[in-house]
Parts: structure tokens; sequence; C-alpha cells
């Protein structure tokens, strides 16, 4: 998730929900800011614990409301697919419709008893369902694409409502860009955070 953080456009706001009146509050000046400034609404996790950033019942349904009011939301919970992430909700009060809002789940699983691990799974929501896009194949230790890239891309474009051409054109940009990192060995949060940013700014010069 931090990795994913670190890939946020730099002018947008990272607010912790570490309650839900901080939910509310950010909610709320968002709906008065009129899409102004960019809110990323960051949970820490979608449970019962007493941790901070920790939300269930309430906090949780006032989160998920948020995204309606145009904040970006992150959050991570324990489930292993979509149907779980279902499940989760489910015991939050949050209906299927609510629990499916978000565009983009990954799933991640640690190898054995050691500290590394692996992104399993990414799922996309196409069409009010969340369909996997991307499966770790453990043989050769590496994400697969279960669709074609103009499947992928036509299908991403038209849930983002963004024109398929600039979808494509990032997407190569991007892709290209994390690759030129993985060759060169860079991995540090800050580094790969200003990378991103250059190349952001690089695409409107």
């Amino acid at each position: 998730m931090a990795a994913l953080l670190g890939m946020l456009p730099q002018d947008e706001q990272i607010i912790t929900a570490s309650d839900i009146g901080a939910i509310e509050t950010a909610t709320a000046e968002a709906a008065g800011a009129a899409g102004e400034n960019s809110v990323c609404l960051l949970a820490h996790e979608v449970g019962s614990g007493p941790w901070y950033a920790y939300i269930w019942g309430r906090s949780a349904v006032a989160f998920l409301k948020a995204r309606e009011e145009g904040l970006r939301i992150v959050t991570t919970l324990h489930a292993d697919n979509p149907a779980q992430v279902e499940e989760v909700f489910g015991r939050c009060g949050i209906g299927r419709e609510k629990a499916l809002s978000a565009e983009l789940q990954l799933f991640i699983q640690r190898l054995g008893m050691s500290s590394q691990r692996r992104v399993t799974a990414i799922y996309f929501n196409i069409g009010n369902r969340m369909q996997p896009v991307f499966q770790w194949d453990r043989k050769d230790d590496r994400l697969k694409a279960l669709l074609t890239e103009e499947e992928l891309i036509r299908k991403v474009s038209s849930t983002l409502a963004v024109a398929p051409n600039k979808f494509r054109n990032d997407w190569e940009s991007y892709k290209e860009l994390l690759m030129d990192l993985r060759e060169q060995n860079i991995n540090d949060f800050c580094a790969v955070a200003d990378a991103v940013m250059n190349q952001a700014e690089s695409a409107f010069k």
C-alpha cells in the first residue's frame, strides 16, 4: 500500500481516517471544495481492533461514503479474494453495492514463514464486478496478465471514463518508467515517488 501511495499526484493530500470524526470532517470539506483539492483518505485497516486508524461499523460506512464525494479511499483488510472483502464489509453493515465501490483490489500473501510477500492477484472493477486482471505465477514468481493489453486498456479506460488513447499513452510511459527503475534497482520509497513526479511533470511540458 505504501508503494502505491508514493505514486499519488504530489498535490494530493493524504488524510488519516483516525476515527469517524476525521472521516466526516474530510468528507464535508471535500464536498465544500467542489473538487478543487485532491484528497486521499487513508484507513490503516478495516478491522474491529482498538488500534489507530482501524475502522469498523459506522466508521467504515462513512469511509466508503467519502468516495461518493470525490475522495480517494485507501485501506487494507484481511481477505483472500473479492468475495471475502464483501463479507468483511458486510459485517460492518455495508451493502454489496458500496462494498464494490472500490476500483482496485490487490491481494498479498506471505511466502511460508519468511518475511517475503508477493502480490498474488490484482482485481479491477469492470462492469460493477471485480475481475482478475493479473495473477501471480508461483513457478515463475511473477505476475501474469489475464487480459491482453488492448483488452485491459479498453476496459479500464472505460471504467475510469478516460479516453483510451490517453490511457494507453500513460500506461506505456509509466510501464517504461517502472521497468527502468527495476533495472536500476531503485526501490526506495522517496526515490520512486520523485521519479513518478518527474514523469508526471514531463507529461505536461
